[in-house]
C-alpha cells in the first residue's frame, strides 16, 4: 500500500512527496493536526489566528502545533502571502510505502487515524460541493466528475494504474505551479481578503479541485464461495 497525503502540486516532480518517517506520521495523527491539517488542504494557506478562529482553539495551541508539524515537513512556510506580522503556513504533501507500515506495526493506529481523516474530509467535501453544484458556474459543473469504476487486475496491473494516474495528476500539478511562479495563483480566501465571494459574471479562472485516488482489492466483498 502507498498512501500518499496533500496538495499534489505543492512537491515539484523532480523532488516527489517526501516519506514520511514512523515519528512524522504519530505526530500528524494528533486529532487537532489533523483538523488543521485538513483545513490547510481544503482552504489553501491560513495564518494561526485563522486556523484557531475556525476550530475553536486558542492562537497558542494552533501556533505550537504548527511547529511541531513544521518540524516533520507537513507544513511550511507560505513566502508568497502575508505583511510578515504573522506567519502564513501551507500544508505539504507526504506518501507513507507500505514496507514502512509492515516493518513496523505500531504505525498502523497512527496510519488508520490519518486514511479515516482522509475518508471523513471526502465524505464532508462532496457533500459541500453538492450543496453549491447547482448554483456553481456551467463551465465548472461540465468540468466536475463522479466516477467509480471496478475492474479486475493482478498487483502488478495496479500498481501500473496507479502509477499512471499520479503522472496525469503531476502533468496537472505543474500547470498550478506555474500559475504561483507566475503570481497567479489561487483566489484568496475570503476570510483573508475581506471578501465573501468572487465578484460575479467573471471568467471562471483557477481554483482549488480536489481529486481523489483509491485503488485497493474488494477484499471485505470477495465471494470466498467462487
Amino acid at each position: 500500500m502507498q498512501m500518499s497525503v496533500g496538495n499534489s502540486g505543492s512537491e515539484p516532480a523532480s523532488a516527489g512527496p517526501p516519506q514520511l518517517d514512523a515519528s512524522g506520521l504519530k505526530a500528524y495523527a494528533h486529532p487537532l493536526r489533523l483538523q488543521m491539517i485538513r483545513y490547510l488542504n481544503d482552504h489553501g494557506p491560513a495564518t494561526a489566528t485563522q486556523l484557531a478562529r475556525h476550530l475553536g482553539e486558542s492562537t497558542g495551541q494552533t501556533s505550537y502545533h504548527l511547529r511541531q508539524l513544521a518540524r516533520h515537513g507537513l507544513v511550511e512556510d507560505d513566502p508568497g502571502r502575508g505583511t510578515g506580522r504573522e506567519r502564513w503556513w501551507r500544508s505539504r504533501s507526504f506518501q507513507v510505502h507500505a514496507s514502512q507500515l509492515s516493518g513496523d506495526p505500531a504505525l498502523g493506529p497512527a496510519a488508520q487515524a490519518v486514511l479515516s481523516s482522509v475518508a471523513q474530509s471526502r465524505s464532508e467535501a462532496l457533500d459541500r460541493w453538492m450543496a453549491v453544484a447547482q448554483q456553481a458556474p456551467p463551465e465548472w459543473m461540465e468540468a466536475a466528475l463522479h466516477s467509480q469504476s471496478t475492474l479486475r487486475l493482478t498487483p502488478e496491473e495496479a500498481r501500473d494504474l496507479h502509477t499512471e494516474v499520479l503522472a496525469v495528476l503531476e502533468r496537472f500539478a505543474e500547470l498550478g505551479r506555474g500559475r504561483e511562479a507566475g503570481g497567479h495563483g489561487d483566489r484568496v480566501p475570503p476570510d483573508a481578503a475581506g471578501d465573501d465571494a468572487p465578484s460575479g459574471g467573471a471568467e471562471p479562472g483557477p481554483e482549488r479541485v480536489r481529486v481523489y485516488v483509491d485503488v485497493f482489492p474488494l477484499w471485505a466483498e470477495r465471494d470466498d464461495d467462487r
